[in-house]
């Protein structure tokens, strides 16, 4: 979407006036921050090195494990620790550390909870600032948050520590908080304030510069909807105003032709209006001559690979679809399908019993019955007369003989109600999972052996005897 002059001009002078004050307003933000920073890093600074100087290292060689916490020598500095944080509550914490290699173990800790770190206790978190605190005076650059405030933390060396001891103090940045969260209030109304600003100031110079660039739109809009050309007053300089003459002369020359166009406008509306209708007549007949042959196509096809009595897949459908999943096997190098052949037991004496429309009934609800066990995955055919296959698709052996079972017991638990009363039907089930480079033929053999089996060891059965047990 093209953007228009006044938008442009509206945009180039906000974005101006935005940069200027923005450019402004960010570097006394953040000097503010800086400044505020400094100051507390500096009193920080000067507090560590005062702490360092006043405590000796020599005595806390021996001080290495949580068991020394009654030694004399550990008593004597967490009492002169926990006096010095006393002096200062700002301070909340001050601890003595020694530097072995890379590690950095805790001496002695002032903290007064169970929290306290005992000697001996590595310290994890190391900065770079902490083992600068080592060799001389450091302070961290930032102010961290936790869960027991917020602090800033600085470390200085003992004397005779020989840049193996130093003194940590976490001092307390609370009101250093507050005063960054005020600083961000201001900076966030300067901000406000700034693009307000920007946005009155740049849509009253866009307004000014584009009036007379809208005046001449409006009318060549108007004409453009059939309104009679009229000319256009605008005092406009230079190109402005070239174009201004040339929109002048141009209407005078429209009003001209205006009678010869409408009658030629007339014309031509009576040509398209029979012209449309013959074409609208013609549509029709094509779009019903279309429906028509879509519509025998559709049933021509469904015909074609369904069964009219169940509406399942008939065999020559379902044997093109094997096919496809024989391909495929080969192609992945694994046939990951179950085939499950399924015969109703004795239907020939349901027929010649109670005749062949409870015959058609017991196929119906029987097909009804199998879909609504069966996954959306799965497909489902007549094989041929009383025998259906249903092909699982990724389903492990041990899962298809679970769903074959309940394919035979959806039949066995409940009657099916026939023109001639209820009927308990029987299922006989052979199940066969495809194996690698097996065929389709090879799988429908072992399926229907199966299914032979079952009917031989007395009907109403799933037969998953043979290879396919362990799979």
């Amino acid at each position: 979407m093209r953007s228009t002059l006044r938008a442009k001009l509206f945009l180039s002078h906000f974005a101006a006036i935005l940069m200027v004050s923005g450019s402004v307003g960010t570097y006394f933000y953040f000097s503010a921050r800086d400044t505020v920073l400094k100051g507390l890093q500096g009193r920080l600074s000067n507090s560590a090195a005062l702490v360092g100087c006043s405590l000796d290292a020599r005595g806390l060689d021996s001080i290495v494990s949580p068991q020394q916490v009654t030694d004399p020598v550990y008593l004597d500095y967490l009492s002169r620790l926990r006096k010095l944080r006393a002096t200062n509550p700002d301070i909340a914490y001050l601890y003595i550390m020694r530097r072995v290699g890379d590690k950095v173990y805790f001496v002695v800790d002032s903290d007064s909870t169970e929290e306290q770190a005992l000697p001996g206790t590595v310290y994890e978190d190391v900065v770079p600032t902490l083992l600068e605190g080592f060799e001389h005076t450091s302070v961290d650059d930032q102010v961290y948050s936790d869960q027991w405030g917020t602090f800033l933390s600085g470390y200085a060396p003992l004397i005779h520590g020989d840049g193996r001891y130093l003194v940590g103090m976490d001092m307390r940045a609370d009101e250093v908080k507050h005063k960054f969260q005020r600083i961000d209030i201001a900076g966030m109304v300067s901000l406000g304030f700034s693009v307000m600003l920007a946005l009155l100031f740049s849509d009253y110079l866009s307004r000014r510069l584009n009036r007379p660039v809208e005046q001449l739109t409006e009318s060549i809009e108007a004409m453009g909807y059939g309104h009679t050309p009229a000319p256009v007053r605008v005092r406009a300089d230079g190109e402005m105003r070239r174009l201004v003459d040339a929109y002048n002369d141009m209407a005078k020359r429209l009003v001209e032709s205006q009678t010869e166009v409408e009658h030629t406008r007339q014309s031509l509306e009576l040509r398209v209006k029979e012209r449309t209708r013959e074409l609208g007549e013609a549509n029709a007949r094509l779009r019903e001559l279309v429906v028509t042959h879509h519509t025998a196509a559709l049933n021509h096809a469904r015909e074609a690979r369904t069964d009219d009595l169940t509406g399942l897949y008939n065999r020559r459908a379902m044997l093109r679809m094997l096919k496809r999943l024989d391909e495929e096997g080969r192609r992945q190098g694994d046939a990951a399908y179950t085939l499950v052949l399924i015969d109703v037991d004795i239907f020939k004496e349901v027929n010649d019993t109670h005749g062949h429309a409870a015959g058609d009934a017991v196929l119906r609800e029987f097909s009804r019955r199998l879909r609504a066990v069966l996954r959306g995955q799965d497909r489902l055919a007549r094989w041929g007369g009383d025998e259906f296959l249903a092909v699982l698709t990724a389903t492990p052996f041990a899962e298809a003989m679970a769903i074959a079972e309940r394919l035979r017991a959806s039949l066995a638990d409940e009657p099916i109600v026939t023109p001639a009363g209820p009927l308990t039907i029987t299922l006989s089930i052979g199940v066969a999972h495809a194996h690698p480079g097996e065929d389709v033929e090879a799988c429908l053999q072992r399926a229907d052996k199966r299914l032979y089996a079952a009917k031989q060891a007395g009907r109403n059965r799933v037969e998953p005897q043979g290879e396919d047990v362990e799979g």
